[in-house]
């Protein structure tokens, strides 16, 4: 009886830690900006510095606002330290696919909608590589956060 006595315990003590296992999520909130003007449609990633945990990752909104998600929508991170990366995805080409380039007829409409699309749409601000890729990164961050946080970057990339 006392052996079951001392695994039921065991099993209690696995479980109840076990409840933690998925770590508790702290909201994130915060916003980035490039040069002291808010970066809008960036990807935002905060992975752990120790490799544990879930990768979190925002997008931003017009005025360089985001929110952090780990497995739904803003819930946000688990605690930690973090290095961030962050960049802004680029597009491919004209709408409506790759032009055929052994057709010239082809090739003068895709030239044709690159060049009305440069002068009608704003050109999107270029983030330095750095801020992009995890061993370069300058950024950090410490889960949970005091208050909202604030990514400043600049166009040197330091």
């Amino acid at each position: 009886m006392r052996k079951q006595a001392l695994l039921l315990g065991s099993v209690l003590v696995l479980m109840l830690g076990g409840c933690g296992g998925k770590s508790k999520l702290h909201k994130v909130e915060g916003t980035v900006t490039l040069d002291g003007k808010p970066l809008a449609g960036a990807q935002i990633q905060f992975i752990n510095e120790k490799g544990e945990g879930t990768l979190a990752h925002a997008a931003t909104g017009t005025d360089g606002s985001f929110r952090l998600s780990t497995f739904s929508t803003g819930d946000g991170a688990m605690a930690g330290d973090y290095k961030v990366l962050v960049s802004i995805p680029q597009t491919s080409g004209p709408e409506g696919g790759q032009p055929d380039p052994h057709d010239p007829k082809s090739m003068a409409e895709a030239m044709k909608k690159f060049s009305e699309t440069k002068k009608t749409q704003p050109q999107k601000p270029t983030v330095p590589a750095n801020y992009g890729d995890v061993s370069k990164t300058p950024l950090r961050q410490r889960i949970p956060a005091e208050g909202a946080i604030t990514l400043e970057l600049r166009s040197t990339g330091s």
